[in-house]
C-alpha cells in the first residue's frame, strides 16, 4: 500500500469515526460501523488503528483541531485582562454549544471522557486554557481557576442542552439563544462584579 494510499485511508477513517461518535457516542459505534462508514475493510481499520479507542482518540483529535483557535486580540497584553478573559470565556462557550461534528466530540469527551489525556493539552484548547490561567489569577486572583472551569463547563451545558431548564426558566432560558448570550451569563455568575 503506497504511503499517500494509507494516509487517504486514515483520514477517512478518522473522518467517519468523528461523524458516528459524535451522532452515536463512544458505546454507540462498533468497528464494523467505523470501516463500513469509511468504505474499508475491517482489515484496513485495524492497520491503522489498533482498535475502536484509538479511533475515537484521533476523532476527537481531528475534531478539535479543527476549532477556530480563540482570537489572536485575546492574547493581546495591551488589552483589558477582563475583557480578554471575557472573550475567552466567550470563545470556550461557543466551542462548547456549536451546532458542528467538532463540537458534537467536545461535548461527548466532557460527558463521557475517553481520551488518555486531558483536553487542555490538546490545540486549541492548550494556549488558551494556559491564558485564561493568567488572566483568572490578575481579574480574579482569589478564584480557583480549575473550578471556574467547570462552572463555565457545567453551565454551558445547562444551557446548551438541558430540556428541564427551558421548562423551569423560560424566561431566563430564552435570552440563551447563542453562545454569546451564554457566555455573558457565565460571565456574570463566575466572576466577580466590574469594580
Amino acid at each position: 500500500m503506497t504511503s499517500r494510499k494509507a494516509a487517504s485511508g486514515r483520514n477517512r477513517l478518522v473522518e467517519a469515526a468523528g461523524r458516528l461518535f459524535a451522532a452515536a457516542g463512544f458505546e454507540g459505534v462498533s468497528t464494523k460501523q467505523l470501516a463500513a462508514e469509511a468504505g474499508l475493510s475491517i482489515g484496513a481499520l485495524y492497520h491503522h488503528f489498533p482498535g475502536k479507542h484509538a479511533a475515537y482518540c484521533a476523532a476527537l483529535e481531528w475534531g478539535v483541531s479543527r476549532m477556530a483557535p480563540a482570537d489572536a486580540a485575546l492574547f493581546d497584553s495591551a488589552s483589558v485582562p477582563r475583557q480578554q478573559l471575557e472573550g475567552l470565556v466567550a470563545w470556550f462557550c461557543a466551542a462548547i454549544s456549536g451546532p458542528g461534528i467538532e463540537s458534537q466530540l467536545l461535548r461527548l469527551e466532557l460527558l463521557d471522557p475517553h481520551l488518555d489525556r486531558r483536553l487542555s493539552d490538546l490545540a486549541p484548547f492548550s494556549t488558551a486554557f494556559g491564558r485564561f490561567q493568567d488572566l483568572m489569577g490578575q481579574v480574579a486572583p482569589q478564584a480557583d481557576a480549575e473550578q471556574a472551569v467547570a462552572a463555565i463547563v457545567a453551565l454551558s451545558f445547562g444551557f446548551v442542552r438541558l430540556g428541564g431548564l427551558k421548562q423551569e426558566a423560560p424566561g431566563f432560558s430564552a435570552r440563551m439563544r447563542d453562545p454569546d448570550e451564554i457566555a455573558a451569563a457565565v460571565i456574570g455568575i463566575v466572576l466577580p462584579p466590574h469594580d
